[in-house]
């Protein structure tokens, strides 16, 4: 297994949907992320056959000097166990040679994290423990009259500000 870094939406979005990932290891989201200051780093672990089984995107927020640069992975790494395992054993040393780091921060998608050596578990988190998918195809009042009641408030509440 080798890391490669991919450069192409179509194929990045491919493999992560093809491999389970949950939607912010996508590439629009790193798109979003661009908007606040953010870059990214698409990196696949690749088998024998040079076919993509797992990956993970990260995300990088630079600091202010001389502190380097924040490195962030929402809800990933994604794919085979064997794949993450692979890419939480040697991403560290793999950003440590391209990258001035402060920090490597993982929250993790779904499923359990392989145990691997070096990590270590924090009560700081950026993410909610939890991210829905909606349907946009369903109408506003639609989406609204599946949540509950202090949602739909806070919703209304934020929309009139």
């Amino acid at each position: 297994m080798k890391f490669i870094s991919v450069n192409e939406q179509s194929e990045w979005d491919e493999a992560a949907e093809k491999l389970g990932a949950h939607p912010l290891q996508l590439w629009g989201w790193s798109e979003v992320k661009k908007t606040h200051h953010w870059s990214a780093e698409h990196i696949a672990v690749i088998n024998e056959n040079d076919e993509i089984i797992g990956g993970a995107q990260v995300l990088f927020k630079k600091l202010p000097t001389p502190f380097g640069e924040f490195a962030y992975i929402p809800r990933g790494p994604f794919g085979s166990h064997v794949a993450q395992g692979e890419l939480l054993a040697q991403l560290p040393q793999h950003l440590k040679h391209t990258r001035k780091l402060l920090s490597l921060s993982i929250e993790q998608g779904t499923g359990t994290a392989p145990g691997v050596k070096g990590w270590r578990k924090t009560s700081n988190t950026i993410l909610m423990d939890e991210t829905i998918v909606l349907d946009l195809s369903h109408s506003e009042e639609e989406l609204l009259a599946d949540m509950k009641k202090k949602n739909r408030q806070y919703i209304r509440k934020s929309a009139a500000n």
